[in-house]
């Protein structure tokens, strides 16, 4: 069985799935942990659609919530052709992209520790609704940012590195809107 010890087997979630270059089906499921917090639960399946041991052991973990976050979901998720797996949410005040090895590690060559925080801007909320990873392994991330004069829709890029892409979009701050108003 997949479920870690102290799951709640009946907690609402969300599924998300991804095939990465070896056939093996990776998923994030949101979930809530023993103390009902919401947080990611990763797993990976072999090809023949078993649990993958050599993924954190098991073939499934919790994600760590990041200090500061109030609880995270699979809001962006994909594979990279090498395995890694790229993780996309925010808690209502930050953005955190979070990068894992193939076997389930938090990948240090990310921001040096795995994890990329991007704080709140002003009285916005950036709400995370998917990402990519491109063929150079960077990540656009796309979000909505909640403002006084409504939604407006934007395109973040992360270099490999785990750092924002400065030069990206108009006037260079890593970002770009493509619903046309001003950031």
């Amino acid at each position: 069985e997949l479920k870690p010890a102290g799951m709640a087997a009946d907690a609402l979630g969300t599924l998300r799935m991804r095939v990465d270059g070896q056939h093996r089906i990776v998923g994030c499921i949101r979930t809530v942990n023993p103390s009902n917090v919401t947080i990611p639960w990763l797993f990976r399946l072999t090809a023949s659609g078993g649990s993958d041991p050599t993924f954190a052991g098991t073939g499934s973990k919790f994600v760590s919530i990041p200090g500061g976050a109030t609880g995270l979901a699979c809001d962006g998720f994909n594979v990279a052709s090498d395995g890694r797996i790229v993780l996309a949410s925010y808690d209502g005040s930050n953005q955190y992209i979070m990068r894992f090895k193939d076997d389930g590690s938090p990948d240090t060559t990310f921001n040096s520790t795995g994890t990329l925080t991007i704080a709140r801007t002003g009285n916005s909320n950036d709400f995370t609704t998917d990402l990519v990873i491109a063929s150079d392994n960077s990540i656009y991330i796309a979000y909505e940012r909640a403002t006084a004069n409504g939604g407006r829709f934007l395109v973040r890029h992360i270099l490999s590195t785990g750092t924002i892409d400065s030069g990206f979009g108009p006037g260079g701050g890593g970002a770009t809107l493509f619903d046309g108003f001003s950031i």
